[in-house]
């Protein structure tokens, strides 16, 4: 069985409440890089590979990681990035509270299908993504493999992973009652 550590990326900007101009490329705060340097002595066990997604706070919290264990190959697959479902072309420059009104609008809706803009995408395809990565999971020879990632993603594979039955409109429906998942909080799954 495969030991999986899914890690939610420390601290961000974004995170710390400042605006911030492009969705994947703001880096972490002080806080963040104190932590990621921290978190990479929690490590429960020496990884076979490191994973990133490709936004800049992930592989930032990272780093740390992978420079303790400096033999183990580090990749960055795409399909791991956070959930896009606010236009990000919309986003420039704002804070999270700035969001939060159209952040409550999304989610009363519950449409897995609603898209917020060409630069968005839908609930129905961060889950394909999540199907996805566990699929690239389960096809890696590693049988230890961490991944830092963020929050809606790592709750979307948790979804996937403990309901694959379940359809994507009830995904959605069940998502907002997940519990929080902390700033590089480690999320152990089994494959």
């Amino acid at each position: 069985m495969k030991e999986i550590l899914w890690i939610r990326h420390a601290q961000s900007v974004g995170n710390a409440g400042m605006p911030t101009e492009n969705r994947s490329s703001f880096p972490l705060s002080s806080l963040g890089y104190e932590q990621a340097k921290s978190l990479a002595q929690k490590i429960p066990f020496t990884p076979d590979l490191i994973v990133s997604s490709p936004f800049r706070r992930a592989w930032e919290t990272a780093a740390p990681t992978s420079a303790r264990y400096p033999n183990i190959k580090m990749e960055i697959w795409p399909e791991i990035h956070e959930f896009t479902y606010l236009s990000p072309a919309t986003c420039v420059g704002t804070t999270a509270e700035d969001r939060r009104p159209r952040v409550k609008s999304y989610w009363s809706r519950l449409d897995p299908d609603y898209l917020d803009g060409g630069d968005a995408e839908t609930f129905r395809d961060v889950i394909a993504r999540a199907e996805l990565a566990i699929k690239h999971l389960q096809s890696r020879w590693e049988q230890h493999i961490i991944l830092f990632s963020h929050e809606q993603f790592i709750k979307c594979v948790q979804l996937t992973l403990r309901a694959p039955d379940m359809s994507v409109e009830e995904k959605m429906r069940s998502f907002p009652d997940l519990p929080p998942i902390r700033n590089c909080e480690m999320i152990p799954l089994h494959l």
